[in-house]
This record gives structure tokens, sequence and C-alpha cells, in this order.
């Protein structure tokens, strides 16, 4: 007696199927909030600490030219806020990423003496902008030592940024502005020539027609 199979799928045994991978969706998870290692605390807060004891002379000279009323770095104040929050936000959206091997560390000593040397130069030669620049190398020494070339390309921009802070001589911002504002009077007396009115140029005054002119300021 044969027995009549039942071609139905319920009649045919199933393979094991593998299980489904695990989807997240990122959006309903809560947010992660960012916390330093506390590895880096101490370190970090000495070599800060150690930093700002070095350039206290330069620091005070650069107050007083951010304080001057007659200055062009009354901005100066706000550069260093706006560099730490900058890294603030760096590293909370992104994270800090550390990597420090024999190499970067033996660099970064490097990078940090040779910032020393040149501050110390700085100061007894009385070149404030010298020594301000030089917080820059001597903070991406200090970056490179305790996490290597992962963070320091992770925190770059808030280091560079503070070269906005550092006053330039007098002479160069006045020699700046000069070639500025030769460069904006050349640039105007083309655009109103080529707009069909007649004008030319002498030092920073550009002339019009019916004894008319116009004086770039600096």
């Amino acid at each position: 007696m044969t027995r009549a199979i039942d071609p139905t799928p319920s009649s045919i045994p199933s393979r094991p199927s593998s299980s489904p991978a695990r989807t997240t969706d990122y959006r309903r998870e809560p947010p992660r909030h960012f916390t330093a290692p506390r590895a880096l605390l101490w370190p970090a807060v000495i070599l800060l600490a150690a930093a700002a004891g070095l350039f206290f002379w330069t620091l005070g000279r650069m107050w007083e030219r951010w304080n001057d009323l007659h200055g062009y770095y009354s901005h100066g104040p706000l550069i260093f806020p706006i560099a730490v929050g900058t890294a603030f936000l760096i590293i909370r959206r992104r994270g800090l990423p550390m990597h420090s091997t024999a190499s970067s560390r033996a660099l970064a000593l490097g990078l940090l003496i040779a910032a020393l040397l040149m501050h110390l130069l700085s100061i007894y030669a009385r070149v404030t902008f010298v020594s301000g620049f030089m917080i820059i190398p001597l903070l991406a020494a200090i970056v490179l030592y305790l996490g290597g070339w992962p963070m320091l390309q992770r925190l770059w921009f808030p280091i560079a940024f503070l070269a906005f802070m550092v006053p330039l001589p007098d002479l160069a911002i006045g020699d700046l502005n000069f070639r500025l504002k030769i460069f904006a009077a050349n640039a105007t007396t083309g655009i109103v020539n080529g707009l069909g009115t007649p004008a030319y140029l002498r030092g920073a005054e550009i002339f019009l027609q019916k004894n008319r002119s116009l004086t770039v300021e600096d």
C-alpha cells in the first residue's frame, strides 16, 4: 500500500534559518555624554599650570595690548574661551582618540623643548609676539605627548585658532593696514571706472567728476 505524500508546504520539513541581523535604531538611544579619561586629568592640569607660569610675562604683555583702546586686538580675550568651547564640542560629538607611541612622545618632547627655548629667547629679547606664538607649539606638544597623533588630529583646529589672540607688532599692523588700504582704493577705482564713471586715484583718495572725492580710511 502506497502512502500518499501531501505536497503542501506544511508537510515539507523546513531548513533551519539563521537568525536575522540585529539592527539598532540610534535615534531612540539616549545621547552619550563624553567624560575625559581620569588618567589625563592630573597630567593635563600640571602641564597647563606649568605653561601658564612660564608664559606669565607674555600673557601680561598681551593683556595690555588687548585693553589698548587704540589697538586692534580688543577681541583677544575672546579667543581662548572660543577655542576651549570649540574643543569641547569636537570632543563631545566625535570623541577623543588616544594612541600615544614612543615615536610620538619623542617628537612631542623635541617640539616642547624647541618651543620653550624659543620662548625664553623671545623673553630675553623682549619680542612679545614670538613668545606668544610659542603657546601654540607648546600646547600641540602636550596634546601629542598625552594622546599621540589621533588626539592632535582631533584638536588641531582649536589649538591653531589661538594664533588670533597674539598681537602683532604695531609696525607690522601699520604696514598691513596700509597695503590693505591701497588695495581697497585700487579695487574701488577699478569698479567705478568699470561702471562708466571717470575716476583716478592719488594715494588713498579717489577723485570723481565735479570735484567730488572719496578717501579710503583705515
